[in-house]
């Protein structure tokens, strides 16, 4: 006899059959309309030169809902049309396939509460999602390519819980809630390339991000600049020059940066009028980390350093009416710290006990690893709880 529980697994792997066969019909009429908008956009994609085509995104989505014929864009029909292209190669027709899948997407995300999984098992898909102007819950996972989701969220649009994860390529998230865009949950895990996250909230607004386990010149550069930022987590990172110019004319609430190796690490934050409220360092290996920060009248209330190794740390920093209220060190070599307190007499310098054996930091240190196997909604409830946990150790600072 046939259990109840056996039969209704009949039932579902029926389901997921019939879904699939449906999908694949739909497929058709997707791959029959991008040849459609090839046709109509090619030329304007000038993938060489971004300045020539600002709008295009806007055209390109315009028509897409104006011509495409099916109602419901699911995830399973993201993930076959991914499948099915060949986008390896760099030209304006990928350009505009990546455009193409970022409408799709939008229409996917906003026809559903439940998140997006895409997985490229590995495939090569440069400007996937590029420019893709509103996003609700995405994961994106096991996938190479240049510029993906580059200004994903920018231009007044928003990006509102996205997980990436195993993703290899330059310019990765570049822009992401520029341009008066926002950002609400990221997280990262394993992204390797160059400039990734570069110029994140640049004019726009970012609330809550996380990255682990990256590796590449200029990560999260440009982070808050003539924007704002709230909450923003840099761990196990390598590369120069991360957190390069951020809140540059623009403001960071919070900063945890730790176990990187790079130079120029969080160099000129806070330049040129930037502001910043509590920002921690630690385990920082690589010459120049702090270097110009708050100079040029920028301002960071609390900013503590521990276990910073390199020349030249805090070289220049607050020299042009800048000012650094607050900072303690712990274990920094007095030959690395080059306070320049010539320039920056506004400083109140202090020593403290470390931080990082604050039982509120040793969790979010447990925590960060965790995020790359919860599942989405998961992932926003461990963001709360970070926030929570960095509420509780920046009050330490504060005292």
């Amino acid at each position: 006899m046939t259990s109840k529980t056996g039969m209704f697994d009949g039932f579902d792997q029926l389901d997921v059959r019939m879904e699939k066969e449906r999908e694949e019909t739909h497929l058709e009429v997707i791959l029959d309309l991008e040849k459609k908008v090839i046709q109509v956009y090619e030329k304007q994609a000038h993938v060489e030169q971004e300045n020539l085509r600002i709008g295009l995104y806007g055209k390109i989505r315009d028509y897409v809902m104006r011509e495409l014929k099916i109602k419901n864009i699911s995830g399973l029909l993201i993930n076959l049309y991914i499948e099915s292209r060949d986008n390896a190669q760099k030209n304006n027709v990928a350009f505009i396939r990546g455009m193409y899948a970022g409408v799709l997407l939008e229409k996917a995300c906003f026809q559903t509460d439940e998140p997006i999984v895409i997985d490229g098992h590995n495939k090569t898909f440069h400007y996937l999602f590029n420019h893709a102007r509103k996003i609700r819950n995405l994961t994106l996972e096991n996938i190479s390519g240049d510029e993906i989701l580059k200004y994903a969220g920018s231009n007044d649009g928003i990006c509102e819980n996205v997980c990436l994860r195993n993703i290899t390529g330059n310019k990765i998230g570049y822009g992401l809630g520029a341009q008066a865009g926002k950002v609400k949950n990221i997280s990262a895990i394993h992204i390797f390339g160059k400039k990734l996250f570069f110029g994140l909230g640049n004019s726009g607004t970012a609330e809550n991000v996380i990255a682990v386990n990256i590796q590449g010149d200029d990560t999260l550069c440009l982070t808050g600049s003539n924007g704002r930022a709230k909450n923003i987590i840099l761990y196990n990172a390598k590369g120069n020059n991360a957190l390069d110019y951020s809140a540059n004319k623009g403001n960071i609430e919070n900063v945890i940066a730790g176990k990187i190796t790079g130079n120029h690490i969080l160099g000129k934050l806070c330049y040129e009028g930037g502001n910043a409220k509590n920002i921690i360092s630690w385990d920082i290996l690589g010459d120049g980390t702090f270097s110009d920060a708050a100079d040029l009248r920028g301002n960071i209330v609390n900013l503590h350093l521990e276990k910073i190794q390199g020349e030249d740390t805090l070289f220049c920093a607050a020299r042009t009416e800048g000012t650094i209220t607050n900072l303690s060190i712990h274990s920094v070599p007095e030959m690395s710290a080059r306070l320049r307190m010539d320039y920056a007499k506004k400083w109140t310098h202090c020593k403290r006990k470390s931080l990082t054996k604050n039982k509120y930091f040793k969790k979010i240190i447990e925590l960060l690893p965790q995020l790359e196997y919860f599942t989405s909604d998961e992932r926003i409830r461990l963001h709360d709880e970070i926030a929570e946990c960095q509420e509780k150790v920046f009050s330490k600072i504060q005292k």
